[in-house]
């Protein structure tokens, strides 16, 4: 019986197992850096990113999505289908967008403002 006893060394267990975790943290890491780069060739290839902007929460569907770093969100209660909640994200979107860039043929000129408000 004492012929079957293994002996272990506990520092080589603890070098074991700390070799063990940085090999499956490498592992991860790598994954994550292909699934990223997989993501952008994807997007690039097929002229859009694949970040669902539309998901039905209970009975309603909500849009979440940002524009030059703003995060717009919010719900859709008139949606029914998954179809028109993508129409009525895509008209806040170009409401949005239009709000931010803005008409600027119907806006002022700035030395036109400064003339008529602040000089006699």
């Amino acid at each position: 019986m004492a012929e079957d006893l293994v002996r272990f060394d506990p520092s080589a267990i603890h070098d074991w197992m700390l070799a063990e975790a940085n090999r499956k943290r490498e592992k991860k890491r790598g994954l994550k850096a292909i699934r990223g780069k997989w993501r952008l060739l994807l997007a690039a290839a097929t002229g859009r990113s694949n970040r669902m902007t539309i998901r039905k929460r209970g009975t309603r569907y909500y849009y979440d999505f940002m524009i030059r770093r703003q995060r717009c969100r919010g719900a859709l209660p008139e949606a029914r289908t998954k179809a028109e909640a993508e129409q009525a994200e895509t008209k806040i979107k170009t409401k949005i967008y239009e709000r931010k860039v803005g008409n600027v043929s119907a806006s002022i000129r700035f030395a036109e403002f400064v003339r008529s408000t602040y000089l006699p």
